[in-house]
């Protein structure tokens, strides 16, 4: 019995670990070429942009 708590408590922290420590959903990007801007996601990680999506 105890095993099993042990693991399940394992479980829950590793599936609680955020990829990103900031995610802007739905925000108007300007990427700075000069094209319109668009709407997206950017992921945000150690203070540095990681990823933006469409």
């Amino acid at each position: 019995m105890r095993k099993t708590y042990i693991i399940s408590i394992a479980f829950f922290l590793l599936i609680s670990c955020a990829d990103y420590d900031v995610v802007i959903r739905n925000g108007m990007i300007y990427d700075g070429t000069g094209e319109k801007p668009y709407s997206g996601d950017v992921a945000i990680n150690n203070d540095k942009i990681v990823k933006v999506s469409k």
